[in-house]
């Protein structure tokens, strides 16, 4: 086409017929105007399908992520219910002045001493944050619950550190303080292996010395606060992962919803 532009050009200069040479320079200049529009538009179109492409990856990859998080704090949720509920079991127990054999007392310590904490699987937002890609999402209302859940996160964090001090402190330095816990676990390890069959001397004592520790520990009035003091903090925590788990579900509809379209 430029050729053949060349051609007329070149042939009507010689005859002087500037009004005609006039027209065809400017079809020349249009059709390289149109030429570099059509590749610009081009290379819109090919940046727009890799953008998508990225932003279905991402989306995916998200999904991924929340769920995990998901099934992470439905347990977090259950584990601590019970840990409640075996704080409120042994703060009435030590406030009512009621009797506690060792294995009721173990049964309720069992969900009191492990400290679990919520371990969010953030791989692809960060990366998302760290490359600068986050607003590939295109959708304002998930990019903007996806930076809200980061939010609450830390939220999170900040409370299961604020409970972990107060927990070491007050009930498992307390525990620790009265019972020997090679002794205590080596008992609870022997008599499950043994089915509680076997109620020897040697093991009748090592219940008895622990069950007077344990009364001396269920004595301390620290431990009596410390369990209450757990036992509202975590009802709180345990409000946080309500809160963060429902943000979690608005946001899988939001992500399948976009994944369909």
């Amino acid at each position: 086409m430029l050729r053949f532009f060349q051609k007329m050009r070149n042939a009507l200069v010689p005859e002087s017929r500037f009004g005609r040479y006039f027209f065809y320079a400017l079809g020349e200049i249009l059709l390289v105007v149109i030429g570099i529009l059509i590749a610009i538009r081009l290379n819109n179109w090919n940046e727009a399908r890799k953008n998508h492409r990225m932003e279905i990856t991402y989306m995916v990859n998200l999904k991924e992520d929340l769920q995990q998080d998901s099934l992470q704090l439905e347990r977090l949720i259950k584990w601590n219910q019970m840990s409640v509920n075996s704080c409120n079991n042994l703060i009435e127990t030590i406030r009512n002045h009621s009797t506690l054999n060792f294995y009721q007392f173990y049964s309720n310590m069992d969900y009191i001493l492990p400290h679990i904490t919520f371990i969010p699987n953030q791989n692809t937002f960060n990366e998302m944050k760290s490359s600068g890609n986050l607003n590939v999402i295109k959708n304002d209302s998930l990019k903007s619950l996806l930076i809200q859940l980061d939010v609450l996160y830390q939220l999170i964090k900040s409370s299961e550190q604020f409970l972990e001090r107060e927990y070491f402190q007050y009930v498992f330095d307390k525990f620790h303080l009265y019972i020997n816990n090679s002794d205590f676990i080596d008992l609870i390890t022997f008599e499950k292996k043994t089915n509680y069959q076997v109620d020897s001397t040697m093991v009748k004592i090592n219940r008895e010395n622990l069950e007077k520790d344990m009364y001396l520990l269920m004595a301390d009035k620290l431990f009596d606060n410390g369990l209450y003091a757990l036992s509202h903090d975590k009802k709180g925590l345990i409000n946080k992962y309500l809160f963060t788990l429902k943000n979690i579900h608005t946001l899988l509809y939001l992500l399948d919803k976009e994944l369909k379209n």
